[in-house]
């Protein structure tokens, strides 16, 4: 007998996270059955507001909801609540791993009601006397954006092609049918001053129960491949057929998979866009089988979804021993110098039939899926639109940085046209359009951008990974040769409402906190009663101290009754309930802005929570594994306190502003505590300390620069790289003359001494050969150097280590 399967089938399981992060992913089950609403909306307004101590910012909005799947709302608006913000022309609280909405962004909404604190003011007539707040914080939005013609939609564990799949994914889930508040309109299109009477959501749960069932298999063949051209681009076209053993049974739903050259296709190519699936005889019947979807399985395979709308009425299709079209696929080609091969993918694939025609008949699982066939064909002639180079493919994020990308068929204008980057808040798993103010030039054979750190009013950081690029008429390409790095992203905010600005967020500390122009954090007893614990932190903070000079100390205890992070002028660090269960660890800064002759923002003021009720262990032998079930609390406090740092995150698995936060046991190897080792970080770091010193507190009205700290207690971390050489000392450190630098070393070697300015250029470059176990050197600086911070390069044989000193 075959067990017996309900429509809430795998379907959808092999796209999931490859790892947590310092947001704990949650799978889509978790993120629907803990919430208590789940809507379509959009933001049609926000508002920033102080709670009643004027001590914490709120951010209050108001959604025009467009869909309802779960819960008992009334189409209409309703006003839901986000920490952070900005109040008025002067300050705003960002913080790490937070969900940012915008007015006009649009999406489906997980929410649960809100604790937090409202605000006095109505700011808009809701009919919905709810207050929200998502589930899962940044999870409970499923967001809908524009590539410029197309809509795309980008989630935390799906890639989605359409809003039908969104819609698709809702109902499956959910186990309802969704009220549609807006009939026959999109939501890109919705008219917000239209009048709707309020229906309410509610549907009713199936069940299926068990009877015996018949053995049966069933066949996919691919058939009738094809090269076709649309618009100067190229792409491979083909069926999928599918068969029965027998007569009388009725496919229900099922999951095919194709594997594919990504040479040829790019990686991931449904999220991509290099992907369309439109119906074939099988699936005609609209009221019964939902438009056939795919989901990345992985970068080079594809699962191609056949799915019934779950309606209490059904006219399955009878599938018979002669093959019958279910699927016809159309790939976009990117590369057609190769040879390619498109292969089925599995055949332990779980594919549901019936023995009636209607959902009320139980669903059954063939006994077998055969996969029967691969599709291979030649190189073929490139389309029009391509890219021959991406200069330079080494920048950072929010400096300044200049990319140009070159080639052809980008169009004499921009129109709708836009290029996207990786985003670096999931670990490159998204794609991230760029702002219009981004741009510098676009013709038809060369694009030029500013590297941002931020984009789109939700503030994601684009990061590492290939360029994708779309032109007006909708022809797309990605650079699957070229890859852009970029090595650090430094925080930059909007300031203005009409998002025409992005500014570099200084550090400058808060007169009232200050002690030598630097930062003090104040741990809070769930600290200082446990003193691992604050070890742990402190050596993360000596760590960015001592390789980046930033003047950050850990001071006194100092405890609130507070149950947030609130201004005061002190900065906390305490281990604190964060109702946000999803939530490792979060980085509160207090940024002000002006405008006018200062036109710029500053951090006053820092505070770090870490979630008490998550299991860590607080270990500073970085030659320990962290066990199954524990987060590595240095490894997070070295990411957060690169938050505070202003640094944002970054693509490279290695760095420690990745994303990613493993909770799943960690070998020793695997952890990112070797700041020393992180090159990236440690130059955004010192960038940061260098444009923070030089900031102009007196036209901006800020509190103090930011002065670089003492470092004559400090181990670079040499040491602990590489016992070749041991003993390095810079001195005098800071220097206002020349620069000595001395070590000893195991045995003879080469030696190439590197300085390199802020900007990366080389301003002092000497090969010397050690022949002696001690090495002395004195390094004419005092009139070739300009006051500054300056990184120094030693490398020794093939090793290379990394120190800094400050020019006075």
């Amino acid at each position: 007998m075959k067990k017996i399967y309900l429509l809430t089938l795998s379907i959808v399981l092999s796209s999931v996270l490859r790892t947590f992060s310092q947001t704990i992913p949650k799978g889509i089950i978790e993120r629907v059955n803990k919430s208590e609403f789940i809507f379509e909306g959009e933001v049609i307004r926000e508002n920033g507001y102080w709670n009643d101590n004027k001590d914490f910012i709120y951010t209050s909005l108001t959604i025009d909801v467009k869909k309802l799947f779960k819960g008992t709302l009334l189409c209409g608006k309703i006003e839901m609540i986000l920490d952070g913000g900005k109040v008025g022309d002067s300050i705003a609280l960002e913080i790490s791993h937070n969900l940012v909405l915008k007015k006009g962004d649009k999406g489906i909404f997980l929410c649960k009601r809100t604790s937090k604190e409202l605000s006095a003011i109505d700011y808009y007539p809701e009919n919905n006397p709810e207050k929200l707040e998502t589930i899962f914080n940044e999870q409970g939005f499923i967001k809908y954006f524009k590539d410029g013609i197309n809509p795309l939609i980008s989630d935390w564990q799906f890639s989605l092609d359409s809003l039908a799949q969104a819609y698709d994914l809702m109902e499956l889930y959910t186990q309802l049918n969704y009220v549609d508040c807006y009939p026959a309109q999109s939501i890109f299109d919705y008219e917000l001053t239209q009048s709707v009477e309020p229906p309410t959501a509610s549907n009713s749960e199936f069940r299926n129960s068990s009877i015996n069932s018949i053995d049966t298999n069933v066949t996919s063949t691919l058939e009738n491949p094809q090269i076709t051209s649309m618009g100067g681009l190229k792409y491979f076209e083909f069926d999928i057929y599918l068969s029965d053993s027998t007569n009388g049974i009725y496919l229900n739903q099922g999951i095919l998979k194709i594997k594919y050259d990504t040479l040829t296709f790019g990686s991931r190519i449904r999220f991509n866009s290099n992907m369309i699936l439109s119906r074939g005889t099988v699936l005609l019947d609209t009221s019964t089988y939902l438009n056939p979807h795919g989901i990345d399985f992985q970068d080079d395979i594809v699962s191609i979804i056949i799915s019934n709308t779950n309606g209490p009425s059904m006219s399955f299709y009878d599938l018979s021993p002669t093959p019958t079209q279910a699927i016809h696929v159309k790939m976009k080609i990117l590369d057609c110098s190769h040879n390619s091969t498109v292969d089925q993918f599995q055949t332990n694939i779980h594919v549901l039939y019936t023995l009636g025609t209607t959902i009320t008949t139980p669903l059954y699982t063939y006994d077998a899926l055969n996969a029967t066939n691969n599709l291979n064909f030649a190189d073929c002639s490139s389309g029009t639109i391509y890219i021959n180079s991406i200069l330079p493919s080494n920048v950072r994020g929010g400096t300044g940085d200049l990319v140009t990308i070159n080639g052809g068929g980008f169009g004499a204008t921009r129109g709708n046209g836009n290029v996207f980057l990786q985003n670096a808040d999931d670990g490159g798993r998204t794609y991230l359009q760029l702002d219009s103010m981004d741009y510098v030039s676009w013709n038809n054979n060369q694009i030029s951008f500013i590297v941002p750190s931020v984009v789109g009013a939700q503030k994601n950081v684009p990061g590492s990974g290939f360029v994708k690029l779309i032109n007006d008429a909708g022809d797309s390409i990605s650079s699957l040769l070229d890859y852009l790095t970029i090595d650090y992203s430094v925080k930059n905010i909007y300031i203005h409402d009409s998002l025409s600005n992005k500014f570099f967020a200084n550090l400058t500390p808060d007169k009232l906190s200050a002690i030598n122009g630097g930062f003090i954090f104040r741990p809070d007893s769930s600290f200082t009663l446990h003193p691992e614990k604050l070890a742990a932190f402190k050596k993360a903070v000596d760590s960015w101290v001592c390789l980046t000079t930033v003047n950050f100390n850990v001071g006194t205890e100092s405890n609130t009754a507070d149950t947030i992070a609130v201004i005061d002028s002190v900065s906390r660090v305490k281990f604190a309930y964060i109702s946000d269960s999803s939530t490792i660890a979060k980085t509160q800064q207090w940024i002000y802005y002006r405008r006018g002759s200062c036109n710029s923002a500053w951090t006053k003021e820092i505070d770090m929570i870490f979630n008490k009720d998550l299991l860590y262990v607080a270990d500073t032998n970085i030659n320990n594994n962290i066990p199954v079930g524990y987060f590595d609390l240095y490894q997070v406090a070295l990411h957060e306190l690169g938050h505070a740092l202003s640094l944002s995150h970054v693509n490279d698995q290695n760095q420690v502003m990745w994303y990613g936060s493993v909770r799943t046991g960690i070998l020793a190897s695997d952890r990112r505590v070797t700041l020393y080792n992180d090159q990236a970080a440690i130059e955004g770091g010192l960038y940061v300390v260098n444009e923070s010193y030089q900031f102009d507190t007196i036209n901006c009205a800020a509190g103090t620069n930011l002065l670089t700290s003492g470092m004559s207690n400090c181990t670079i971390g040499i040491n602990e790289v590489d016992r070749k050489i041991y003993d390095l000392n810079l001195y005098p450190n800071p220097t206002s003359s020349d620069l000595n630098i001395s070590f000893q070393i195991d045995k003879p070697s080469s030696l190439r001494i590197q300085i390199l300015d802020m900007t990366g250029r080389v301003m002092y470059n000497d090969i010397d050969k050690l022949t002696s176990l001690s090495y002395n050197k004195t390094i004419p600086i005092s009139s070739k150097l300009e006051s500054g911070v300056y990184i120094i390069k030693l490398n020794v044989g093939k090793s290379e280590y990394i120190g800094k000193f400050i020019k006075q």
